[in-house]
């Protein structure tokens, strides 16, 4: 409402200009009135209503064309001059209100990263970063499991296991593991899987066949020896199932002994066989050592090594995105307590701030040099897209009420100014 009392300020002070002028002119035609002071009255009002007649001419002559001859090639001043306005508009904003001097001096008097430190202290925009920082993860997560990315990290392997000595500090790890008993659950899983096999069916087969074979290959080393165990055989003084029974039955007693009891003998031996196989590489005896390189050789260059990053990548891949997923991961938390750590960290950090600010101001200002043109593109482009209508319109909504004004205080700087005129000629004898 208040809004539309400003665009009819100019109407109603041009129509009571004109009422005006028609009453008082009236008034003194038909000798209503003949006071001095009607008169002046009266020519005020005619100073008015030309005063807000010059002033709706001009204030509409920007805006529309007035058809009215020989005037009207001077009206629809906006459109008629729109190159000229939108150039002037464009000039105005990259030398005046948006120069590159403007703009550095504004930017060199924030701090770009206590701006982003408070930003990022709101739990909105810390979760927004967060999320980025997974999605960051996610997307690099995505060539982990390329075979290229295989190939490469294989060569790096081989490069690096060629430059590292591992006999040392396999020697002490091996050492430190036998000495502290890490190995114990290794044998009892061992044993009970000798223990599984031997009682298998099959395995008594091979004994006996194992027998079998060894009992031939004793008859077929001498006549005298063939008789001998022929004659075994016939009499079952040699029986190969009995054989084979207490062959089995001697394994498992070997088994039941050795299980659960570190100090069986054998256990022992085959332990301190391991220590000493340790104390060789420790020491870098050039045997145990040559042990070591060839398998560390057929390690690097096993033609199965290139397939086998690649399925410990895709799992690693898959991991991780399953973490990244998951709220309550260890990555989560990892990701999380890493960006507190470093925003709390930068936070305080006044030194680390400036360093920020300083690199972000000359990107920024690098930007600004070579993308500075694009400003008055912008404006220049914005302004072409508006179509004739669209452009008066806009300037009017913003400009429009206030232009009122100066309808307005035409009529009544008129009508004062008319006044005062026919005062002095009153005064100097010249009024009527």
């Amino acid at each position: 409402m208040k809004s539309i009392s400003k665009r009819q300020l100019g109407n109603i002070s041009l129509l009571i200009a004109v009422i005006g002028l028609i009453i008082t002119k009236l008034l003194l035609h038909y000798g209503i009135v003949e006071n001095v002071i009607w008169r002046i009255i009266s020519t005020g009002f005619e100073a008015a209503t030309v005063g807000g007649i010059a002033d709706w001419f001009a204030v509409t002559a920007l805006f529309r064309e007035i058809p009215i001859p020989v005037l009207r090639k001077h009206t629809d001043i906006i459109i008629k001059n729109r190159g000229k306005l939108t150039e002037g508009i464009v000039d105005l904003v990259t030398t005046k209100w948006l120069a590159p001097e403007v703009i550095k001096e504004k930017i060199s008097q924030l701090s770009i990263s206590r701006n982003i430190i408070d930003m990022l202290h709101e739990p909105q925009h810390k979760a927004r970063a967060l999320e980025l920082i997974k999605d960051i993860f996610a997307k690099l997560s995505d060539s982990l499991d390329s075979p290229l990315l295989a190939t490469f990290l294989q060569g790096v392997l081989k490069e690096k296991m060629n430059e590292i000595n591992l006999s040392v500090p396999l020697g002490k790890w091996l050492k430190a593991r036998i000495e502290h008993g890490d190995h114990y659950q290794l044998w009892e899983m061992l044993l009970d899987s000798v223990e599984v096999s031997i009682n298998d069916n099959s395995t008594r087969e091979i004994v006996v066949e194992l027998i079998e074979k060894q009992i031939a290959n004793y008859k077929d080393k001498d006549f005298m020896k063939k008789i001998f165990v022929s004659l075994a055989e016939f009499t079952d003084a040699i029986d190969v199932q009995v054989v084979a029974d207490k062959i089995m039955n001697a394994l498992n007693q070997f088994i039941r002994e050795a299980k659960n009891n570190p100090d069986y003998p054998i256990r022992v031996k085959f332990d301190q066989s391991l220590l000493d196989f340790a104390d060789a590489l420790i020491q870098g005896d050039p045997k145990a050592q040559g042990f070591i390189d060839e398998m560390q050789e057929k390690l690097i260059n096993n033609s199965d090594a290139e397939q086998i990053i690649l399925n410990l990548m895709a799992g690693f891949k898959a991991n991780l995105l399953e973490q990244l997923e998951d709220h309550s991961s260890i990555v989560q938390e990892i990701i999380q307590t890493n960006f507190d750590h470093y925003l709390q960290k930068l936070d305080t950090n006044r030194e680390v701030q400036e360093k920020i600010d300083s690199g972000l101001k000359k990107a920024i200002f690098e930007l600004l040099v070579k993308y500075y043109p694009e400003i008055g593109n912008m404006v220049r482009t914005s302004l072409s897209i508006l179509s004739n209508n669209e452009l008066v319109l806009q300037i009017e909504e913003k400009v429009g009420d206030d232009l009122q004004y100066i309808r307005l205080n035409g009529a009544i700087v008129g009508g004062l100014a008319g006044m005062v005129i026919a005062v002095i000629g009153m005064i100097f004898g010249d009024f009527f």
